[in-house]
């Protein structure tokens, strides 16, 4: 009996159908139950006989996404993808997915028709957000898909962090002085990224930085400080450095000078001795350089000024006749209020005096110390040269001469009453005109004032 013929397939010769379709249903078994990796290809040796031999495509392993900052691309590196004998895939491709939504878009130009051999590359002009990324291995007809690369940012931004003090606590005054310390100047930032730090330094000593987008800084002393500051975004971009002024002072001013009546308001026969009958006059001292200096009338206020470089120059409202004790009470820039001045007397006098009285206080004053005689020869000496020796001398020693004792004290007694009514300059022109009478020049005249002053009024 003869053998059956053989039926010679195409996976060998001498494979039976019941074999062949024995090994095709073992493949595809085999097939579905590989997650990891993908069958790559089948290959039958032998002649008279069959034998499978297969190997299995590892995927790409350790996806990594890297994206400078304000690059707009993302470098993707990976491991190579190989068979489990160790033969590596022929080409990769790679896909972005966006983590907000999942879209998914092809990355560094790649396809799974147009592959790279590289293990790395760069996926340029991305926009702002967050992804991640997948890795494609491939060889013959078979794929290996990778994990999802840990996500990476894109940013994009080059606009620069915002940083400001947003207070300072305590707050100024209106003149920008704290009189406490220490005093807390808080820093803000902000940028559309977040804020990586911000860096900060006080009167020029050692930066700080803190990984924050607030930071209080604090300021102690007196003394005006400067406290400077800038900030850093996410991105890296740095701002302009900004700066602010801490005024501090907890000192208060020393006590000011007592007030003394300005030259000008202190009428009469003494521009200093604080006699007079100006009723608004001005007072003027000095004390601490910018404070407010309140000038009083006992207890009552009755002017206020600066004290500018140091000085202080205040004009008062009317006040009435009789004495008054003015003091000076300074507060500085800071608010902090200082000591009373010591006070100074002032008397205000709108009374003229009475002809009487004028010559009780002329005889009281003058009279018994007046050296009459040194001004009349004062006197000879102008009129001689005018009137020849003989009449200047009847002019000065004559019995009827308004030069005798009796005329020179009546004279000063209208000088010291013009004083006290008017002016001193005025009191001395009346007094020049009754020279001039004499025939005396406009210089001799002042200079037989001046005399009068000197040798009869004055004493």
């Amino acid at each position: 009996m003869s053998k059956p013929a053989s039926r010679l397939g195409p996976l060998g010769t001498g494979v039976s159908l019941g074999v062949r379709a024995g090994i095709l249903i073992l493949g595809a078994v085999l097939a579905l139950t590989v997650s990891a990796a993908s069958w790559a290809f089948w290959t039958m040796v032998g002649e008279g006989g069959a034998a499978a031999a297969s190997g299995t495509l590892w995927a790409p392993r350790s996806i990594v996404a890297d994206a400078p900052i304000n690059s707009g691309t993302v470098t993707v590196d990976w491991e190579a993808a190989t068979l489990s004998t160790g033969q590596s895939a022929t080409g990769y491709y790679v896909r972005r997915i966006r983590d907000s939504d999942g879209a998914t878009a092809p990355a560094c130009g790649t396809s799974k028709s147009s592959p790279i051999t590289a293990l790395s590359c760069e996926d340029a002009g991305v926009a702002d957000g967050a992804y991640h990324y997948t890795v494609t291995g491939l060889l013959g007809s078979w794929t290996a898909l990778s994990g999802n690369s840990p996500t990476v940012t894109v940013m994009n931004d080059n606009s620069l962090p915002t940083v400001w003090a947003s207070s300072i606590s305590p707050s100024p005054n209106g003149n920008g002085w704290n009189n406490s310390s220490p005093v807390t100047v808080d820093i803000e930032a902000y940028a559309g990224f977040g804020i990586a730090s911000i860096t900060y330094s006080v009167d020029g000593q050692t930066l700080a930085t803190v990984a924050t987008d607030t930071v209080a800084v604090p300021v102690a002393g007196d003394g005006v400080h400067t406290v400077e500051f800038s900030a850093e975004d996410n991105p890296g971009n740095v701002s302009a450095t900004d700066s602010v002024l801490v005024r501090i002072d907890t000192l208060a001013p020393e006590a000011p000078s007592a007030p003394v009546l300005l030259a000008a308001s202190d009428s009469g026969a003494s521009s200093s001795d604080a006699i007079t009958k100006v009723t608004a006059p001005t007072l003027t001292g000095t004390a601490e350089a910018g404070a407010t200096v309140h000038l009083f009338d006992g207890a009552t206020l009755v002017g206020t000024g600066i004290a500018t470089d140091g000085t202080y120059t205040i004009i008062l409202s009317s006040r009435p006749a009789g004495g008054h004790a003015f003091t000076a009470q300074a507060t500085d820039l800071a608010a902090n209020q200082g000591p009373v001045s010591a006070s100074t007397e002032v008397n205000i006098d709108t009374t003229a005096p009475t002809e009487a009285e004028a010559g009780e206080t002329d005889d009281n004053v003058f009279a018994d110390n007046a050296d009459y005689e040194a001004h009349r020869s004062d006197l000879f000496s102008v009129m001689a040269p005018i009137w020849g020796d003989s009449t200047a001398d009847d002019l000065v020693h004559g019995e009827d001469s308004m030069f005798r004792d009796e005329g020179l004290r009546q004279m000063c007694v209208i000088w010291q009453s013009g004083v006290r009514v008017t002016s001193e300059d005025e009191a001395d022109e009346n007094m020049r005109q009754v020279y001039l009478s004499t025939g005396a020049s406009d210089e001799r005249a002042a200079a037989l004032v001046s005399s009068l002053k000197q040798n009869v009024c004055t004493k």
